[in-house]
C-alpha cells in the first residue's frame, strides 16, 4: 500500500512472504497468516520474503495506521511517448479526488494517453464509479438499471464538462468487478 511500512521499507508486489516473525507460513490458510501481522501500532514485525524465486532478506516492518489509497500508482511509462498508467484498485469516497489530483498531476507531466488498470478491482461506491467514468465520457449512459417497480428504474449519463479526451486504454481482469465493469463497459460501450 503506498505510503505505508511495507512499500517504505522496499516490498514490491509479487513479493511472497514465508514466513512471519520465524514462524513458516506455507500451507497456512490465508486469515490466520493475516492475525499473525496483526498488532499495536508502534510494535516490529519481521518478515522473510521470496522475490523472483530467490530467498531475500529478511524485512522488519513498524507497524502504524495508515491511510488507505485507492489510487496506487499514477506515473508516465519509462520508454514511451509519454504513455501515463495509473492503478485504481477501489471505487471508495476518495476515489474521485485521488483521481482528479493523479490525472492533473499527469498532464502537468506531458500526459499524451491513458492506461487506467482496473484488474483486481472489486467495485465500490456506484457514485464514485459514475463520477470517475463521467471524467472519461463526453456524453451518453454510463449505466442504467431497470426493476419491476419504476422507482426501482435509474439511469445515470455523462454530464461532465471537462471531459479528459487522451487516448484511452482500461485493463480489467477475472477479479474486476462491479463498479470496474462499469467503467470498462461504458468506455466500450461508447468507443472510447
Amino acid at each position: 500500500l503506498r505510503g505505508g511500512p511495507a512499500a517504505e521499507a522496499g516490498l514490491q508486489s509479487g513479493d511472497i512472504i514465508t514466513a512471519i516473525d520465524g514462524r513458516p507460513i506455507s500451507g497456512m490458510p490465508m486469515a490466520n497468516s493475516v492475525d499473525l501481522m496483526k498488532g499495536s501500532s508502534g510494535s516490529r514485525i519481521q518478515m522473510q520474503i521470496v522475490r523472483n524465486g530467490s530467498r531475500g532478506s529478511d524485512v522488519t516492518l513498524v507497524r502504524r495506521s495508515i491511510r488507505i489509497y485507492t489510487v496506487n500508482d499514477a506515473k508516465l511509462l519509462p520508454g514511451t511517448e509519454k504513455v501515463a498508467y495509473m492503478s485504481l484498485s477501489q471505487f471508495g469516497q476518495k476515489s474521485t479526488e485521488e483521481v482528479d489530483q493523479a490525472l492533473q498531476q499527469l498532464y502537468n507531466q506531458g500526459m499524451k494517453s491513458l492506461v487506467l488498470d482496473l484488474r483486481g478491482n472489486p467495485g465500490g461506491l456506484l457514485n464514485v464509479c459514475v463520477d470517475i467514468t463521467n471524467r472519461f465520457l463526453p456524453c451518453g449512459t454510463i449505466v442504467s438499471t431497470k426493476g419491476r417497480l419504476s422507482g426501482d428504474n435509474m439511469l445515470e449519463t455523462a454530464t461532465y464538462s471537462r471531459t479528459w479526451s487522451t487516448p484511452l486504454v482500461v485493463l480489467v481482469d477475472g477479479d474486476s468487478a462491479s463498479a470496474s465493469e462499469i467503467v470498462a463497459g461504458a468506455v466500450r460501450d461508447h468507443s472510447r
